[in-house]
């Protein structure tokens, strides 16, 4: 599938990709050889609560726009050919947030300080990145992301 196809919702349907049990809204592509960039379009599926796309081949960076889906629970991008920085708004608007894997891409960049705002986080992996600053995670596999918060929290 390339980046013309990610806006075919009744594509994804029909492949099983996306579908809705009760309030569950999931969005399920990983290992699909997936190519182009994430299309700031994903955004209109405002009820997505899961946003799986690892182990693909997407490029360009991540949208913002991801960042403003307030059901989202769940965000795995590992191993992409993801590049860019970090959105700065990463955590402000989603509250449910309580994984999100970010590992083997080629972010760079600091990690953005709203990184902290973030308070429900279980699971944050951001290694194998290109990071840097002092919320560089060079040669962490696992983030206890709590952890990582308090000990990140900027000063007030």
């Amino acid at each position: 599938m390339n980046a013309q196809d990610w806006n075919k919702k009744e594509e994804h349907e029909k492949k099983g990709a996306m579908h809705s049990q009760g309030m569950k809204n999931d969005f399920r592509y990983e290992y699909n050889s997936l190519d182009g960039n994430l299309p700031e379009k994903i955004a209109n599926f405002s009820y997505l609560e899961t946003l799986k796309l690892g182990d693909n081949k997407i490029t360009g960076s991540i949208p913002d726009v991801i960042f403003n889906m307030s059901s989202l629970i769940e965000i795995i991008l590992r191993y992409n050919n993801i590049s860019g920085k970090l959105p700065y708004n990463i955590c402000s608007n989603t509250p449910k947030l309580r994984i999100m894997s970010l590992s083997g891409t080629q972010l760079n960049g600091e990690i953005p300080a709203n990184i902290y705002k973030c308070r429900g986080l279980e699971d944050l992996r951001l290694p194998k990145n290109h990071f840097s600053g002092r919320h560089t995670t060079r040669n962490l596999e696992f983030v206890d992301a709590k952890d990582f918060i308090s000990v990140y929290k900027p000063i007030q």
